[in-house]
């Protein structure tokens, strides 16, 4: 991983449409970005299942 400049990267987003991170296409938007929302979209569903901290660091903690 190396450091890039806005020049670079401006460069890119206008070349590529989209990168791949593990398998998902992620759509890259060149220019300014408007938020339309705050909140979450009305498809959106929690995790099941809450996030726990593994066995071994609850073991250590005091």
């Amino acid at each position: 991983m190396r450091e890039v400049s806005w020049e670079e990267y401006w460069d890119f987003v206008k070349q590529h449409k989209s990168v791949v991170i593990e398998d998902v296409e992620v759509e890259l938007k060149a220019g300014k970005w408007e938020i339309t929302s705050y909140a979450p979209p009305k498809d959106y569903k929690p995790n099941a299942t809450p996030f726990r901290a593994s066995p071994i660091r609850e073991a250590e903690q005091p």
